[in-house]
């Protein structure tokens, strides 16, 4: 019997590292029907479904990355604020405050706390960095774009913009906020911290204020009058990777990702622990959207990988004004059409989500057009 094969478009070369290449299946015994070569991807070849949705878009087309949940992906939050509360009540936080208060104003927001922040940050950087560059097994189902890697060469030339926003900017931002501080009256103080309602309260007017900040901020750095000035650097990345969560114009940087941060604090004048909570739990969440894998446990990174491949939608930190604003359209059309192929036997919604999924492909169509009329604009 012969082997009947069928040609595909070629892909990225086999020589890289955990891209997909086809490779030919033969037909089966039973079965007199052709089989196209199939595409493998870490040695696993991918099924039915998702080979489906690699030849619609070549985004989010693996099962593992649609693992994560919403639920899911506010638990370093969730952690990090019971981590404060749990500390702030125990014998260790007396001393803390003690030996942190032995040091002036000054010392504390600037020294201090750029010092716990700069060494987090660049720890968080260097993990996700490394599964990126080395790719082990468990972790490659959870690509969001599997057809592209960082390379060393990506990562060197993040480097130098990043270290001078995370030395520079940050240092004269933290200086500024001094006077703020003073001002405002946000405490150092071991008598001053707050019970678990209150940090919740204030750990979600910042939570709004960074949504709101960080929206209005990155929708305008998409004006064409000002985009291919400042916003279009960070955008270098199609498929992003953690350490290019900063790797923006300075201006970028401050507007969009330190003052949604700073306005908070100064609206809520909240504790330095409240500082250290909101700003780790952001951190840690702007490199999961970043890194490029949609990790169960960690902030959701489908909405902001998405905004990087699409460029045009998901503004928002937390998509709550993208849904009020409708600039998630076509986010939203793609999901449907991958989960309900996904989970046909699962479909939630009945009718109304059936016909949602009819109508996503004509409105994937249509923006398409709309988006490669603007990039070609641009």
């Amino acid at each position: 019997m012969s082997v009947t094969t069928t040609t595909t478009k070629q892909l990225a070369p086999p020589t890289t590292v955990g891209i997909l290449r086809p490779t030919i299946q033969r037909e089966p015994e039973a079965v007199g029907q052709r089989i196209a070569p199939s595409l493998q991807y870490h040695g696993r070849t991918l099924d039915v479904v998702e080979e489906k949705m690699y030849q619609k878009r070549k985004w989010a087309y693996l099962r593992g990355a649609y693992e994560n949940t919403k639920a899911m992906g506010i638990m370093p939050h969730v952690i990090l604020m019971a981590m404060t509360i749990i500390f702030n009540k125990s014998p260790l936080a007396p001393m803390l405050y003690t030996w942190l208060n032995s040091y002036d104003q000054w010392t504390i927001w600037v020294v201090v706390s750029a010092t716990i922040f700069t060494v987090t940050e660049i720890a968080v950087i260097a993990l996700f960095t490394y599964l990126d560059l080395c790719q082990p097994q468990w972790i490659a189902k959870y690509k969001v774009q599997p057809n592209k890697h960082s390379t060393w060469k990506d990562i060197k030339k993040a480097i130098p913009t990043v270290a001078f926003n995370m030395f520079v900017v940050n240092t004269l931002s933290n200086l500024a906020f001094v006077h703020l501080a003073r001002w405002r009256g946000n405490s150092t103080r071991f008598e001053d911290l707050p019970g678990g309602w209150k940090l919740f309260g204030q750990w979600f007017v910042c939570l709004m204020a960074e949504e709101v900040g960080f929206y209005f901020v990155h929708r305008a750095l998409h004006h064409r009058s000002v985009y291919k000035h400042i916003h279009k650097q960070h955008h270098e990345y199609k498929a992003p990777s953690s350490i290019s969560a900063t790797y923006a114009h300075p201006i970028e940087y401050y507007f969009s990702n330190i003052m949604p941060i700073v306005v908070g604090l100064i609206i809520t004048g909240g504790h330095w622990s409240l500082q250290m909570m909101f700003f780790h739990g952001l951190m840690i969440g702007t490199h999961a959207h970043h890194s490029g894998y949609n990790l169960p446990f960690l902030t959701v990174a489908l909405p902001h990988d998405w905004h990087h491949y699409y460029t045009n939608e998901n503004f928002g930190a937390i998509g709550l004004l993208d849904g009020i604003f409708k600039t998630d359209t076509v986010y939203k059309a793609w999901i449907a059409s991958v989960q309900s192929e996904f989970e046909k036997t699962k479909v939630k919604g009945g009718a109304k989500h059936v016909m949602y999924h009819e109508v996503a492909a004509e409105i994937l169509n249509r923006y398409e057009d709309e988006q490669e009329a603007e990039e070609l604009a641009k």
